[in-house]
């Protein structure tokens, strides 16, 4: 049974992210690309931006085509970096306890 149709959801890790910059937006314009399960802005305990994020693409191909086009263009001022989360969670940990 061939069940290449079927695609699962990709996560992304979007850093450099302004600290005006919400979900909202987040989500408004990774939806150009495909479907957005979700978008997130991590944050400080003080409600802050911690300047980085996560957005989950309904398919691995909406992710790569998000990526592709969102890599490094200005997003609420800053230009965004788009990575597969992978990546940007080991660089995510990596600086935990820096803060």
């Amino acid at each position: 049974m061939n069940f290449s149709f079927i695609s699962e959801p990709k996560k992304l890790y979007i850093g450099n992210l302004s600290s005006v910059c919400t979900e909202e937006i987040l989500f408004l314009e990774f939806a150009k690309f495909g479907s957005v399960l979700q978008a997130q802005i991590r944050r400080n305990q003080k409600g802050f931006s911690l300047g980085y994020g996560f957005v989950k693409m309904g398919s691995i191909k909406e992710a790569d085509n998000a990526t592709a086009a969102l890599d490094g263009v200005i997003l609420a001022g800053r230009n965004i970096s788009v990575k597969d989360a992978a990546s940007g969670e080991k660089y995510n940990n990596h600086f935990k306890h820096s803060y």
